[in-house]
């Protein structure tokens, strides 16, 4: 008997415990890699949840926005960092550029958003994973000599360089010609 009672004990906690198919949601969430550092860093995001797709990832004040369904989101204030990066199986995995300091207005803090819009799993308008980036201190971009920093119009370093290029062909075409005669 007490065989039998330990059985169907067994049986009803397995039963009860176990989870159904139809209750089990698989938790939307993002990492930030690294979490901390200055602007201009390379931040690897990855995360999982999400419904196969495109997705966006911006930059936004601090709280600016909330994680879930949402109808509307603050565009004016959002930095879009990359867009249509595929999402395979619920898992995304991007590489971002944080802004340079002269483009970076706001606190110590930021949140980095994953934004989906029209989730198929609701009838709002975006769904929002977001994650915090903790600013370490302001950097300009680029490195000295690599470019211009995010924002910025870059048609002047295209005329430099075309013209430093057509200054050394010159001298090497008078060099040629001092050599031949």
């Amino acid at each position: 008997m007490r065989i039998v009672l330990g059985a169907l004990i067994a049986v009803l906690m397995v039963v009860a415990t176990a989870p159904s198919s139809g209750t089990v949601a698989a938790k939307t969430y993002i990492t930030l890699t690294p979490d901390s550092g200055p602007t201009g860093s390379a931040v690897q995001v990855a995360g999982f949840g999400f419904a196969d797709g495109d997705v966006r990832i911006a930059l936004v004040h601090l709280d600016s926005v909330e994680s879930g369904f949402v109808d509307e989101l603050p565009e004016e204030h959002l930095v879009t960092l990359a867009d249509a990066v595929a999402v395979v199986s619920g898992e995304i995995e991007g590489a971002v550029i944080l802004p340079g300091a002269s483009d970076f207005t706001w606190g110590k803090q930021v949140d980095i958003l994953v934004i989906q819009e029209d989730p198929p799993t609701s009838d709002t308008r975006f769904f929002v994973a977001k994650a915090t980036f903790d600013l370490t201190r302001l950097r300009e971009l680029p490195s000295a000599g690599t470019g211009p920093a995010v924002g910025q119009d870059d048609s002047i370093w295209l005329v430099a360089a075309l013209a430093i290029g057509g200054a050394l062909l010159a001298l090497a075409g008078l060099r040629l010609q001092a050599t031949k005669g």
